[in-house]
């Protein structure tokens, strides 16, 4: 963030603040992002692009949005070999918190890449890891939402993949924090002690697929489609029995891309990933 921010933000408090937490798990493949894509990421789906994936010229990694979508580095300085900032590796229970000392640590004007073509992976960042890394999103009216990803790189197809992203709900400037990892206090486990034999069939798919499973309590289970950038695109009919169950989904309203069909109860849920290819 620039200081003109900094300076227009001052006046608010520096109280901690927990937020509820927004959580998506992109299924077992992640969201796969090629190379020179630069896929825009709206986070919260609020009709704003957050920042970019993969919007450098053969790297792989994040491009931010001035005062949109900034984030976490070891210093204001730090860049890598081929001249990226630094993203930071977070630990699982680590906070990501924007404060007034570490503001500039902030990636908001350059791009944050681990790997370029020719000249490999920036030190401390190794093919097929799973990494976490941290973020803020800036909204209007001075809010921001703090917020995770769990993300690999891929050098043999040469692409970045998001696997978990988690963000709270929007706060004051200089307020707040997350913990990465933190999935939030609701859906957090997994259903594969009820929720058994899943299969999605055609897949890939082009008018309609089919998901058979095994479900094994009488507890209200949500099944919903949603696209890779979170936003929900596709109702599903589930009213269900306690055992097998048979569900055909049209697709006729959903254009060719990759797809994420989500099992969620009051314990838990579940994704599984669906491909259409019209």
């Amino acid at each position: 963030m620039k200081k003109t921010l900094l300076l227009l933000t001052a006046f608010f408090s520096f109280q901690f603040i927990n937020a509820q937490i927004t959580y998506t798990d992109y299924g077992g493949q992640g969201w796969v992002i090629p190379i020179n894509s630069n896929t825009a990421v709206d986070v919260d789906n609020n009709g704003t692009t957050d920042f970019y994936v993969n919007g450098w010229t053969d790297e792989l990694g994040f491009v931010p949005i001035t005062i949109v979508g900034c984030f976490s580095s070891p210093g204001f300085s730090v860049y890598t070999e081929f001249g990226a900032r630094v993203l930071t590796q977070h630990q699982p229970g680590e906070m990501v918190a924007l404060t007034p000392n570490n503001e500039f640590d902030f990636i908001d004007d350059n791009r944050g890449s681990v790997y370029q073509t020719g000249l490999g992976y920036s030190q401390g960042w190794e093919n097929d890891v799973d990494y976490y890394i941290g973020f803020v999103v800036i909204l209007n009216g001075g809010n921001i939402r703090h917020g995770w990803m769990k993300v690999a790189f891929d050098d043999s197809n040469f692409t970045t993949i998001i696997k978990e992203m988690a963000y709270t709900e929007p706060t004051a400037y200089y307020t707040g924090s997350i913990e990465v990892g933190d999935r939030g206090t609701t859906s957090t486990g997994e259903l594969s002690d009820v929720l058994k034999d899943i299969t999605v069939s055609p897949n890939p798919a082009s008018d309609f697929t089919q998901i058979e499973f095994n479900y094994s309590t009488n507890k209200k289970l949500d099944i919903r489609v949603f696209n890779t950038a979170g936003q929900y695109v596709q109702p599903v009919n589930n009213t269900l029995n306690v055992g097998v169950n048979q569900i055909r989904i049209p697709l006729d309203n959903l254009t060719t891309g990759h797809y994420l069909i989500r099992f969620e109860n009051e314990d838990g849920f579940h994704t599984e990933q669906l491909f259409v290819n019209k």
